[in-house]
């Protein structure tokens, strides 16, 4: 069992490795044990007592006698609470923190003691599961389900179980927020395509960064020349007319002429929208700087809420130096965000994991930010922290821009500067913005079924029709990469990598297998956890409802065919106690899917040779092929044939590759089979 410790020190609380209360003696600890001391370090609170006082660290604490709970249910919560705040891996970061397990093991509490069974044996009772939902259904059941899921994890080393996995399904299935509809998962292949796209937008600005950077120096040391010589109706060194021309510094063209000058037009051209001002003939204008910088800017957030979990309010909140590298022993680099937080309790030690591709959004980011800076009004007075450290969602504050006159509103209302105007996904691409191809993000078949398939009831939103354009939101972004890795937890490391390239091996082995230390931002783990008791029942439905497209080679799939009547009949209640009980399961795999129930040992995934028994044997009894997956592994097999020409002959590898062509060609045949038999 992992030792515990006191996870949090309070210097005025005395208490050191050396207090009474820093380590438990046992555990659980007797109830002479002093499990809280004052500002001199004395006792105030021992375990054995109804109400343990918090108030040398400002906490009221935990009043475990005023809930009338019975003797056994008192200890086992008890039991719980010290163990969640000494556990390195459960303690929320604060002892106000640890609150909401109080609440929630208070209330299963009470539902146990009206059935007159203890916390421990709830588990055993599946018709008091109902009871308890009805007690903890609230605005935050995916947060009890998050910290009932941390709790099992550990049930081993906490002494007892409270939450079984059917248990957390059920939970899970009965949670009624209908968040789906609002926040739809992005089918893969617009996920993709809109990231390619931000990253382009990244990309390009890196390459004319330089060329940037020069041109809005040079504009603003003419503003700010021509604003003290001439009236400010005649600021821009662009102007077409020729008052005071002695005096204003007036470049030799429009502000096109300026562009193409610095090799920036073509940059210009290819995100915003012409502004088409016929009367002096140019294309753009002063503001289109500005416009174009803050388009970067949203870019780069989003760019990083496509990695990162998080809410959009806490990446708008980043600052400059959010990005941090730690090392891990088994990883190596481990790159973490660190920042601000929309929840001031549960995430006060917020962080999420990212991959090293949102360095370069984070640098430029910082870049415009620097650049506003310099051009900051002399009547705004910002902190040093938020001149040195400036957040990421840094506004306009060039003296050509629209939003120049709003930056002192802004400063007055936050105390700091941030963007007065709100991240919005879909907002972003209706400012005169070349970012998407509304073609290329119009809604197939395919995608409206894998979509459907994760959010069934999306065709409540009017905008949700195949041919019509994908609409974003922010929230999208941090549900589709919470089913994308939970639908990959069965993947090896590099397959994962393989499928959803831009996520580092690092950020999938920290989600995955908890390999490190470091503490995940528990809203995030919450979304994660939530994903994956949802995750068999999707699949299931999706077999089932493309069966048309399915071959089962073996014609019967043990069982199955009491699945699809359980579906047909709407048998919701008894599919899930089915996979609850393990009794029925379902992987996607490189042939289809695996209907074994719980884990395969030969996967799937990156070899099917074993599905097939690559040496001439039968094929599995649990395999489905799909028929779709027919061109793709036509495609696999001329690969394996390619390589197979460059290694050497009798080779290790070439064995194994002429096991998996073996494997593709029986696949093949079955499918060919069923379609003459169809024809």
């Amino acid at each position: 069992m992992m030792e515990l410790v006191l996870q949090f020190m309070e210097p005025t609380t005395l208490v050191t490795p050396q207090s009474p209360s820093y380590r438990p003696p046992s555990f659980p600890p007797p109830n002479c044990w002093p499990v809280t001391v004052d500002r001199k370090g004395n006792p105030l609170s021992v375990y054995g007592d109804d109400y343990w006082d918090f108030s040398a660290i400002g906490y009221y604490g935990f009043n475990f006698g005023r809930h009338g709970l019975s003797c056994e249910n008192i200890a086992l919560i008890k039991q719980a609470m010290v163990f969640i705040i000494y556990h390195p891996r459960l303690f929320p970061g604060r002892v106000k923190s640890c609150r909401s397990y109080f609440d929630l093991l208070v209330k299963i509490g009470g539902v146990c003691d009206r059935y007159d069974i203890k916390i421990s044996d709830l588990h055993k009772f599946p018709r008091v599961f109902s009871a308890v939902f009805d007690v903890i259904k609230s605005v935050r059941i995916k947060h009890s389900i998050s910290q009932l899921h941390k709790l099992k994890l550990y049930e081993r080393e906490l002494g007892f179980s409270i939450a079984s996995d059917g248990f957390l399904k059920l939970l899970a299935r009965e949670v009624k927020e209908h968040e789906a509809v609002q926040h739809p998962y992005i089918p893969p292949r617009i996920w993709s395509y809109q990231v390619e796209r931000l990253s382009e937008v990244l990309n390009d600005f890196l390459q004319h960064q330089a060329a940037i950077e020069k041109a809005f120096k040079w504009m603003h040391k003419a503003y700010v020349h021509n604003l003290k010589v001439v009236s400010p109706c005649y600021q821009s060194p662009f102007s077409e007319r020729n008052l005071y021309r002695d005096n204003r510094v007036l470049y030799k063209g429009n502000f096109d002429t300026f562009l193409h000058e610095r090799r920036l037009f073509s940059l210009f051209d290819k995100w915003l929208e012409p502004e088409k001002k016929s009367v002096y003939g140019y294309s753009y204008s002063t503001q289109s700087f500005s416009k174009y910088l803050t388009f970067v800017r949203d870019a780069s957030i989003i760019f990083i809420l496509n990695f990162s979990l998080q809410r959009k309010k806490e990446a708008t909140s980043l600052r400059r130096d959010c990005f941090h590298v730690e090392i891990d022993k088994y990883l190596g680099e481990v790159c973490i965000l660190i920042g601000e937080t929309t929840k001031t309790d549960e995430d006060s030690d917020a962080r999420w994991v990212v991959p090293n591709t949102i360095k370069k959004a984070i640098d430029i980011c910082t870049c415009i930010a620097r650049l506003r800076l310099s051009v900051l009004r002399e009547d705004i007075d910002l902190s040093r922290e938020d001149r040195e450290n400036p957040y990421l969602m840094f506004p306009s504050t060039e003296i050509w821009s629209s939003n120049s006159s709003k930056v002192r509103s802004s400063f007055m209302r936050h105390g700091a500067l941030v963007s007065h105007r709100a991240l919005d996904y879909d907002n972003v691409l209706r400012r005169g913005l070349k970012l998407f191809d509304d073609d290329v993000i119009r809604i197939t078949e395919e995608d409206a079924q894998m979509a459907l398939s994760l959010t069934p009831n999306l065709y409540e939103r009017e905008w949700f029709e195949v041919g019509k354009p994908w609409r974003f939101s922010c929230h999208q972004l941090r549900r589709t990469l919470a089913v994308n890795m939970f639908s990959s937890r069965e993947v090896s490391v590099s397959s994962i990598q393989h499928q959803m390239k831009h996520l580092s091996r690092n950020m999938t082995l920290y989600y995955g297998r908890h390999y490190t230390n470091l503490r995940l931002n528990s809203v995030a783990e919450a979304a994660l956890v939530l994903e994956s008791y949802n995750n068999v029942y999707q699949r299931l439905i999706e077999v089932i409802d493309d069966e048309v497209n399915n071959v089962r080679p073996h014609g019967k799939i043990l069982g199955f065919d009491t699945v699809i009547d359980l579906v047909d009949a709407g048998e919701e209640k008894k599919l899930m106690k089915l996979i609850r009980d393990g009794q029925v399961g379902v992987r996607r795999t490189l042939l289809g899917f695996c209907m074994k129930a719980g884990s395969c040992e030969y996967g799937g995934i990156e070899s099917i040779s074993k599905c097939m028994v690559g040496d001439g044997g039968g094929v599995c009894a649990d395999a489905i092929f799909k028929r779709k997956n027919k061109d793709k592994l036509l495609r696999l097999r001329e690969f394996h044939h390619n390589e197979i020409e460059r290694l050497p002959p009798g080779s290790m590898r070439v064995g194994a590759l002429k096991k998996e062509i073996y494997a593709i060609g029986v696949y093949i045949d079955a499918i060919e089979r069923e379609e003459e038999a169809g024809n």
